[in-house]
């Protein structure tokens, strides 16, 4: 990982196909299992996917048919319908895919059911600096005379990017924003507008605002503007999510950032995120989680509802400058908590078991 651009490898006769499992370990199906059939499958290290620096693909089957891919290709990787994986788990090849090979289309493949593409992985593309027109989605089996890949620049679990990787973010970026245009308030970064969230997360995003905090909901954002946002921020506090891995595509950012964890004990993002930032903290705010049953009888604890402790969300904000307590109406609260958690409990009744 000392050279995130060392390691790419060309491959002759690759059998490229569409993602039977794709993230779902939720429903008992696998994290990855599609994509290129790499030749001497068990043998293979920097080609395959790997989270926390192991594989964690599985062999796709072998297809009845091929349709012949005509040209050579380089192999981008999985369309997710998740923000966050799309960024953490199938974009870390991307940079140094198109500096290693900008000769070649990029090939991507995912789930059939994913009809289309969600807005981000565009955006995501964008950013990095592949045009539409070098895409190519495999939708069928597909034989690739020659494909090339790119390792991982870093891994989902860690490792995280290296002094080499960050450096070429930080030119990505300045490149695409310029110099970054310096805030001092805090910056919350909000799942206010997520189903997913904490209970009662509009009321405080009403007393942040009354207290001068800039608020930002990222999914109602373009991907750059999100970015810009992040660059110019000192001091920010982020509801644990997908947003966070939004700064993966970022290099070195000079801030403090506070992270309110929504599930208990989870680090998220750790080992990516401690080398870029100024500092990193995770904030123990949540005392309950309310959660679904997912089809296999487990709990749906990601898309479960956060029930924050007040006491500890507000001395969270404290320890970043910001006195939330004389604005704070302890029963506002407390109805927009109660009310979030009833309004997801009838979401329950009629769609059990889909979140």
């Amino acid at each position: 990982m000392s050279d995130w651009l060392s390691g790419g490898e060309t491959f002759p006769d690759v059998m490229v196909v569409p993602y039977t499992d794709l993230l779902d370990r939720w429903r008992d199906g696998e994290i990855h299992r599609g994509g290129p059939i790499w030749p001497e499958w068990e043998a293979q290290v920097s080609a395959r996917h790997r989270r926390a620096g192991r594989p964690v693909d599985v062999r796709p089957a072998d297809p009845d048919g091929a349709i012949g891919g005509g040209e050579p290709m380089a192999w981008g990787g999985a369309i997710a319908d998740a923000f966050g994986h799309q960024v953490a788990d199938f974009s870390t090849r991307l940079l140094a895919t198109l500096r290693a090979r900008p000769d070649l289309p990029v090939a991507f493949a995912s789930r059939p059911d994913l009809a289309s593409a969600p807005g981000y992985f565009g955006q995501i593309l964008e950013w990095l600096g592949l045009p539409p027109e070098r895409v190519r989605i495999v939708s069928a089996p597909t034989l690739v005379p020659e494909l090339f890949v790119a390792p991982q620049a870093e891994q989902l679990g860690g490792p995280g990017p290296s002094v080499g990787y960050l450096d070429a973010l930080d030119a990505l970026a300045a490149a695409r924003l310029g110099p970054p245009d310096r805030t001092d308030g805090l910056l919350y970064v909000s799942r206010a507008g997520m189903e997913a969230r904490f209970a009662g997360e509009p009321y405080l995003e009403e007393v942040l605002m009354a207290a001068g905090v800039a608020v930002m909901r990222p999914e109602t954002m373009p991907l750059a503007d999100q970015l810009r946002n992040y660059r110019a921020a000192s001091n920010v506090v982020m509801a644990e999510g997908s947003a966070l891995h939004a700064l993966q595509l970022l290099g070195r950012i000079d801030a403090d950032v506070a992270v309110l964890e929504r599930r208990p004990g989870t680090r998220l993002a750790a080992a990516n995120l401690r080398p870029r930032l100024r500092s990193l903290a995770y904030e123990e705010v949540a005392t309950k989680l309310v959660h679904g049953i997912l089809p296999t009888g487990r709990p749906a604890l990601p898309k479960g509802l956060s029930v924050a402790d007040p006491e500890r969300l507000l001395d969270s904000f404290a320890r970043r400058g910001v006195d939330l307590q004389p604005r704070w109406d302890e029963e506002a609260w407390l109805a927009a908590r109660d009310a979030d958690i009833l309004r997801w409990a009838d979401t329950q009744a009629v769609e059990p078991g889909h979140l």
